[in-house]
């Protein structure tokens, strides 16, 4: 009897001491009473070429073929050994069957991307006209590359030229509809030009994550011959590179509020003296007109020395009204509703007001001015609106 290989079945080999013999009963039933197990079997030696060879008195592991076929009926109670692989079944892909082997990479889908869709050049400008396509070609040409991005730029530009076809127009403002703001439910981009749609119009690919995804019912509509939205050109989200949302209700907090400016101006002695008031004054009074949000634009003023001065400027008024807060400690706000206004319905008080300012403090005698308590009132005067503060401080 040979030895046991590897912890597989026992094998009967013929030595010289029993040829002509026939093998033992019980010695052979336990041959077949033992089934060979998968991984219980040695690995033959490598041979010429990559190929195993198999050894004398050695079974091969079930999967593996041998080397050359086998002739006549495989003994009883024995499985047959293939000379070749069994046929295997073609795996069925999106676009028909997959071929197996090396036939080279599947294609799963292909994008038709319509490169006339360009970013105007006042959004977004690169600082070169080719990529590399490659690694190594970037490396070598060492051209670095990078972009100029504007996203709120106007398209009345002093830098645009004459070649910039595309810069004579607005980014488009859209509305959403029904169906809201149109999104990728894994990488949450937003619908573009670039998108590809499938199963006429129902389903719609991601351009950036390759994510399927169902298009609503309200924004459905079928496909051309050539794979496009046949309302493409009516949505600009799906013909053109830049567009605009007006978000949703879903998008905010808290609806819009009016953007607000308010001035904080320190009137002490050393600022009349200067005449840094007067150029404050001078100053705010030319740039009302150029402040964004109107009509809803909303302003307001506090002058401080060695107390807090607030202004009520509302429409109603001939002049403006001031009130005095001089404990700093106890800080207050005294009319918290009318320091606020409407640029438009108060123009003319805002105006005077700017015109008298200069000469309201000419006589000024306070040494030192209170910024810090000045600083907390006009938060306390913004912060249910928020907006923008800015300061003009003589001195530390």
């Amino acid at each position: 009897p040979g030895p046991s290989v590897g912890g597989g079945p026992r094998m009967f080999t013929p030595n010289p001491q029993n040829i002509g013999a026939p093998p033992s009963p019980i010695r052979n039933q336990q041959q077949f009473q033992q089934q060979p197990q998968p991984g219980n079997f040695p690995q033959p030696p490598m041979g010429p070429g990559g190929q195993q060879q198999q050894q004398p008195g050695m079974m091969m592991p079930p999967g593996q073929f041998q080397s050359k076929p086998s002739t006549g009926a495989p003994p009883p109670n024995q499985p047959m050994m293939m000379s070749g692989g069994a046929p295997q079944q073609q795996q069925q892909g999106p676009g028909g069957p997959i071929p197996q082997g090396g036939g080279g990479a599947v294609d799963i889908f292909q994008d038709n991307i319509d490169t006339s869709i360009q970013a105007p050049s006042r959004i977004l400008r690169l600082t070169t006209n080719y990529i590399p396509s490659n690694a190594a070609l970037a490396h070598a040409t060492k051209v670095p590359m990078g972009a100029v991005i504007r996203p709120l730029a106007p398209y009345c530009d002093d830098t645009k030229s004459s070649t910039d076809d595309e810069d004579d127009e607005d980014v488009p403002v859209i509305q959403p509809g029904a169906a809201g703001i149109i999104r990728c439910k894994r990488c949450r981009t937003y619908i573009n030009a670039f998108v590809t749609w499938l199963e006429n119009g129902r389903r719609w690919r991601c351009n950036i994550c390759a994510q399927l995804n169902e298009t609503p019912t309200p924004y459905f509509c079928h496909l051309d011959e050539s794979g496009q939205r046949r309302d493409r050109y009516d949505r600009p989200e799906l013909s053109q590179a830049c567009i605009e949302y007006i978000a949703p209700s879903e998008y905010m907090v808290r609806p819009p509020q009016p953007p607000s400016y308010f001035f904080l101006i320190d009137v002490s002695a050393v600022s009349v003296r200067s005449g840094m008031l007067q150029s404050v004054a001078d100053g705010i009074a030319r740039s009302l007109d150029d402040l964004p949000g109107s009509p809803r634009t909303q302003v307001g003023f506090l002058t401080y020395d060695e107390s807090v001065q607030y202004y009520s400027l509302k429409s109603g008024l001939t002049q403006p009204q001031m009130l005095v807060v001089a404990d700093l400690v106890e800080l207050f706000v005294p009319a918290p509703d009318d320091l606020l206004v409407n640029l438009q319905e108060s123009r003319e008080v805002i105006d005077m007001f700017l015109e008298n300012l200069p000469t309201m403090f000419e006589g000024s005698t306070a040494a030192s001015s209170c910024l810090g308590p000045a600083l907390k009132a006009a938060f306390t005067v913004t912060k249910h609106i928020g907006g923008k503060m800015s300061v003009f401080q003589s001195l530390l």
